[in-house]
């Protein structure tokens, strides 16, 4: 796998001169609550994900607030959808 985590699943990838990686789950085992993440490759190659790239948080919420399987669809140059559980 190119993004590790503890269960992470359900990606949508989008190439923006480079490949977004939109997943759902949990990135730790202890975390409490499904959350979305963003992991960017480093090149405009889609194997070129390194571990060691640092995962972003896109949303969250609160210990109740659960948010997964996202869905990702850029529009334009600054238009992003994203449609998620």
């Amino acid at each position: 796998p190119v993004i590790t985590g503890k269960n992470l699943y359900a990606p949508s990838i989008v190439y923006n001169g480079c490949w977004n990686v939109y997943t759902g789950g949990w990135r730790d085992s202890n975390q409490g609550n499904d959350k979305i993440y963003l992991n960017t490759s480093n090149t405009n190659e889609l194997s070129s994900f390194n571990e060691s790239l640092p995962v972003e948080m896109v949303n969250g919420g609160t210990q109740y607030t659960h948010a997964c399987d996202p869905s990702v669809v850029k529009r334009s140059s600054n238009f992003w959808v994203m449609a998620f559980t």
